[in-house]
């Protein structure tokens, strides 16, 4: 079995999350260069990166909430607006700006991720493939990232009036494609599978939360090594790498496009190990794509640790962080969307989300030291921990996995 949405349904939403992600990664890889400027120092301005993303992805847990209540298409049109304000604020009123930014993230990033998986069946794999196109459009909106953050560094503040747009633009999407989106609203399995309203139709009760609990707790170190990318690596360009290339200095924050391009070429890859072998399995099953994404991850910072002056080492580390943030991310979203019962998605991710909220905040912590080697050293022990609670959970989250294939049968 499989459902057929709406055919613009999942291109809709990518489009939605493309423009929005464009701003925010452009905003996190320029924020610890535009903070010194204000008179902040280097380590202030790492720990109020870190901030940004704990707030930014801990407002999802009261986002969730009104996105389940209200409806997905109206929170993640609701998202869109207070981001555009947020964005249009940072310039002249950063705090409030920043809030509001945060506020827009907890309302439209749980809103528009449940919107797209809701329009499939739990568990299947086109399911799957639709989460890894979401995480492609994220990369494809997010690839000049790096160069329109080197282009708000080099000018004046009033260069953020640019950020709204694009925010402004993703509710446009939404308001635009409504009716093509009302699928992501199913509130049941038989919905889903039929692309038709049914009433009082009795849903199924999955979702393990100690399937969810022991998967959010290995996310949380590996958010805690992502999220550097936004500032130890970025620190790390710009004081330790030999960014000179025929005559031309490669400004420090470009490096910060090399996650998205690397996460757009290994798509295929994900796409290709997400297909359907039998009984609704996938070639590939969660629990090997959580410890190879983390052991990938480990590697990534273990070239850090042990690199030199060549960039060379820093874009190889780079496509080793992609590749694990690809197997792991992508992978542990789908995973939850379809772990939660139905009308409870955005709470789900919210979870997910509180994950993203502590890694980046220890990131921020710990991020803030001029010891940069040791701390690429500790963040690959750190992962290797997380690594061994993955490998520990299999078992938990292949049965979790059989549930969701059960129910779904049974529906």
């Amino acid at each position: 079995m499989k459902s057929q949405p709406h055919p613009l349904h999942v291109a809709l939403c990518c489009l939605a999350i493309a423009t929005e992600r464009l701003a925010w990664y452009a905003t996190l890889a320029a924020l610890v260069f535009l903070l010194p400027k204000t008179g902040m120092s280097v380590a202030e301005a790492v720990r109020y990166s870190g901030y940004l993303v704990s707030a930014a992805y801990a407002c999802p847990l009261i986002g969730a909430q009104v996105a389940d209540a209200v409806g997905y298409r109206l929170a993640t049109l609701l998202g869109a607006l207070s981001l555009t304000a947020g964005y249009g604020l940072l310039g002249l009123f950063p705090v409030p700006g920043l809030a509001l930014v945060a506020i827009g993230n907890g309302l439209f990033k749980p809103s528009l991720m449940a919107m797209l998986t809701g329009a499939f069946l739990s568990g299947s794999p086109e399911r799957n493939r639709a989460c890894a196109r979401l995480y492609r459009a994220i990369n494809l909106g997010s690839l000049p990232s790096g160069f329109l953050a080197g282009f708000l560094v080099a000018g004046s503040i009033h260069r953020l009036l640019l950020l709204p747009l694009l925010p402004a633009t993703a509710a446009i999407v939404v308001a635009l494609g409504w009716r093509q989106l009302r699928g992501g609203e199913w509130r049941s399995e038989i919905e889903a599978l039929v692309q038709e309203k049914i009433p009082d139709h009795a849903e199924h009760k999955t979702g393990s939360l100690l399937a969810l609990g022991a998967l959010l707790i290995g996310a949380v170190v590996f958010w805690f090594g992502y999220n550097q990318s936004n500032n130890s690596l970025a620190l790390w360009a710009d004081k330790h790498v030999d960014r000179l290339l025929l005559g031309f200095t490669i400004p420090a924050q470009w490096f910060a496009s090399l996650n998205p391009l690397f996460i757009i070429l290994f798509t295929p890859v994900a796409d290709w190990l997400d297909e359907k072998v039998e009984n609704g399995r996938v070639r590939v099953p969660l629990p090997e794509k959580l410890v190879v994404g983390m052991a990938l991850v480990i590697g990534s910072f273990a070239l850090l640790y042990a690199s030199g002056p060549n960039p060379l080492w820093l874009v190889s580390s780079y496509a080793l962080l992609s590749m694990g943030e690809l197997l792991v991310s992508a992978a542990a979203v789908a995973a939850v969307t379809s772990w939660a019962p139905r009308g409870m998605t955005a709470r789900y991710l919210s979870g997910w989300f509180l994950s993203i909220s502590a890694g980046g905040y220890l990131s921020g912590v710990f991020g803030a030291t001029t010891d940069l080697r040791s701390l690429f050293g500790w963040t690959a022990a750190a992962c290797a921990v997380g690594c061994g609670w993955f490998a520990l959970n299999r078992g938990r989250f292949n049965r979790q996995e059989i549930l969701v294939r059960s129910a779904q049968v049974a529906s």
